[in-house]
């Protein structure tokens, strides 16, 4: 399967997955780094008010993976995604 494809599968997964276990907000922010770098590449938006913990948490969940190559990015978010689907 090609990667995009298997890559947007997973993010659809994720992101309609209700039942239980519910992913962790460490792994939703690992996830969200790892989504936004795949998509768009290094980050491209200021830092949000340190006041706002939510935008802050992504903003340096992204912004950790800073150089990472965008098809390394998105390989490594289809191995997560399907090691969380293999939990369930």
């Amino acid at each position: 399967m090609e990667q995009l494809q298997k890559f947007n599968e997973m993010a659809s997964f994720l992101k309609d997955h209700k039942t239980k276990p519910q992913p962790s907000n460490q792994f939703k922010l690992k996830m969200y780094g790892l989504y936004k770098q795949a998509t768009l590449g290094n980050v491209s938006i200021d830092q949000p008010n340190p006041l706002d913990m939510i935008a802050s948490a992504k903003f340096l969940a992204w912004q950790k993976l800073t150089a990472m190559d965008c098809q390394v990015a998105m390989q490594a978010y289809i191995d997560e995604a399907l090691a969380f689907k293999a939990q369930l």
